[in-house]
């Protein structure tokens, strides 16, 4: 459930500007106070992390397969500009603060101290322990099946352009 959360609150902030609803500040300030305690700022630094090694290694081999060992300095170079424009992107458009507001707007304020009170017991504190490593396995777990059910896409798109590009160029003789 935080997963989605993260991922749907990092999607919207960075893709569209976003109206909220009016909710009053005192429920706004227990969803901050629950994200600093659950450990949602680190989990979403680890998602970010995750996701851009995933999208980044294709660049990388590619640069691998054209520079060789000349390579290596580029690739470092990108890694450090890019997770740099990552940073500033999550920051600038306020991603903490905009979770807080999804999750002020989805919990009654009772309800929000109680996942307060929660994130701080034991197995609370142990979910906020594990949340890193299982969102970076998870984001393993689902870049592999990506990357295997990635050569069918390939396959049906080539067919489907194939097939679509032969009626696109009979329908323009006809016409």
């Amino acid at each position: 459930m935080h997963l989605s959360k993260i991922i749907l609150a990092l999607f919207i902030s960075i893709s569209a500007p976003l109206t909220w609803a009016s909710v009053p500040e005192s429920k706004v300030s227990l969803a901050k106070e629950l994200l600093r305690v659950n450990g949602e700022a680190e989990l979403m630094e680890v998602m970010i992390s995750e996701g851009f090694k995933a999208g980044f290694q294709p660049i990388a081999d590619q640069l691998q397969l054209t520079l060789g060992d000349c390579a290596d300095p580029v690739i470092g170079q990108l890694k450090i500009s890019v997770t740099g424009l990552l940073i500033d992107i999550v920051s600038s458009n306020n991603v903490l603060e905009k979770m807080a507001q999804m999750y002020a707007e989805n919990f009654e304020e009772q309800e929000l101290q109680e996942l307060i009170t929660w994130s701080q017991s034991p197995i609370g504190l142990k979910m906020k322990s594990v949340a890193p490593t299982l969102a970076r396995k998870s984001m393993e777990m689902s870049n592999e099946i990506m990357m295997t059910a990635m050569p069918k896409f390939q396959s049906e798109m080539e067919s489907v352009m194939a097939s679509a590009s032969a009626n696109a160029q009979q329908c323009m003789a006809r016409n």
